[in-house]
Order: C-alpha cells, then structure tokens, then sequence
C-alpha cells in the first residue's frame, strides 16, 4: 500500500479518523417596522427559540410578527417583520378626559347613593317624631 509523497508501507496499518464538525448558527433578524429595537437572535439549528419581547411603537398594537417566530432555529437565516395596528384617535382619551359610559355610570351610582341617604334620613327622621 501507498500512502502519500511516494512512502510504501509493508505490513497491517492500524488507521484511526477523527471527524471534525462545525456546528451551523444561523440568525433570525427582526425587522421593527418602526418600533423598538429587537435584538437578533442567532443559534444552532433545531435548537429551541426563546422569543423576545415585543417591540413597542408610539400609537400602534403590535400584532405579531410576519412569518411566525418558529419554536426551533430553522437551518437558514430569516428575517421577521413587525406587524403593527394603528390605535385610532377616538380609541384614546385626551389627557384628563375618561370614558363618557365610565363617567355617566359613575354618576349614576353617586345619585343612587346619595338618594339612598336621603332616604334613610328621611325614615329615620320620621321613626324619630312617631
């Protein structure tokens, strides 16, 4: 047998390999639509993912990302993108106001239990002079 730079080996030749192995990181890298900064994330493939916390944007609803997070690193590297719902101006009260429904119910309840007074005053006033 002949192995390399012209070496004749006579005899049995005991051959031990060793494999060497790169293990493949790939990166999910999101894409915030105009939100807050979300850190990539980047790791083995078929590994769990952690996902991050949402963005947050100034007058919108994060709806999620656009594919999906996957629950295991694919063994590719992808981007997400932010989905985003805009909250509508009458949706949001101006500082200071409430609820209109909030507040006529709070109103409501006042008058019951200032009536309510009244009313036992009134008895008790009237119990009093019998």
């Amino acid at each position: 047998m002949e192995i390399g730079h012209g070496c004749d080996v006579v005899g049995k030749l005991d051959l031990i390999a060793h494999a060497q192995w790169t293990i493949n990181d790939y990166t999910i890298t999101f894409d915030s639509n105009g939100g807050s900064e979300v850190a990539d994330i980047t790791q083995n493939a078929g590994t769990s993912i952690t996902a991050p916390t949402d963005p947050t944007r100034e007058g919108y609803i994060f709806n999620g990302w656009l594919p999906d997070i996957p629950k295991t690193m694919p063994a590719k590297d992808m981007t997400l993108k932010a989905q985003w719902t805009p909250i509508s101006q009458e949706d949001v009260p101006a500082t200071g106001e409430t609820d209109p429904y909030f507040a006529a119910g709070v109103s409501l309840l006042l008058a019951a239990a200032g009536i309510s007074i009244l009313l036992r005053r009134e008895k008790a006033k009237n119990e009093a002079t019998k």
